[in-house]
């Protein structure tokens, strides 16, 4: 099978970044040796961010949401989570890398291809690859691989508040970055110097509607709207 393509318009790819989508994510922590080609603004926005201070609460929130809920599903009745019927063994590892990423954002380190979970004294990354290796040979069963995708989830989400929320100055040196990539190119309309008087008047109008803090150069239109523009 062709692998996954997954394309993002960049406007929507800055929102989805601070959301925490993984493959927003991903591409962004994308080692030299993946990238095939890529442009200076790719490279400016590269530097923005840093790999560590990228991996906020709410990437950490959806990691371990999408490695649940791919691979579960709850009894309408016990409300006991069982194993979906579309749950596949590449399913499970898609689940077991999401859980390796949120436990990476936890221990403050960038997320890597391998599966690393547990750098301390609770390491489960052979437990998880011995399971997986058995589960491709037919010798154990999904619910078994579940267990053990369940009991890492249970230990990450006892430190997610651990993990800080994303900064204020990311969001906007992430929007300063797509203004300047909109803005390539496009050649602005000279400014338009207006008269005192205009200038007066207009000053006069802003600060009658109470707008007393944005300056006249700054508007290029002031238009009546409601029924003026129907001429009523």
């Amino acid at each position: 099978d062709s692998p996954p393509l997954f394309a993002c318009e960049v406007r929507h790819f800055c929102a989805q970044l601070q959301k925490g989508n993984v493959k927003c994510v991903e591409a962004i922590c994308s080692p030299p040796e993946s990238i095939i080609m890529s442009t200076p603004e790719w490279t400016n926005v590269i530097g923005l961010i840093d790999p560590v201070g990228l991996l906020h609460r709410t990437f950490v929130e959806r990691c371990i949401g999408q490695a649940i809920g791919a691979l579960v599903k709850k009894r309408p009745v016990s409300g006991k989570l069982v194993v979906r019927d579309d749950a596949t063994l590449t399913k499970f590892c898609d689940s077991f890398r999401l859980l390796s990423y949120a436990d990476s954002a936890i221990m403050k380190m960038p997320i890597t291809a391998w599966c690393e979970l547990g750098n301390n004294e609770n390491d489960n990354e052979e437990e998880i690859l011995t399971a997986l290796r058995q589960a491709f040979q037919g010798l154990i069963h999904k619910e078994k691989l579940l267990q053990l995708v369940i009991a890492i989830k249970d230990k990450l989400e006892g430190h997610v508040d651990t993990v800080v929320k994303i900064p204020l100055w990311w969001s906007e040196q992430l929007a300063e970055w797509l203004t300047e990539v909109r803005m390539d190119g496009v050649k602005l309309l000279p400014s338009v110097d207006t008269t005192p008087m205009e200038e007066t008047r207009l000053r006069a109008l802003l600060d009658s509607e109470g707008l007393t803090s944005i300056h006249t150069r700054d508007i290029i239109v002031v238009a009546r709207g409601g029924s003026q523009m129907y001429n009523l």
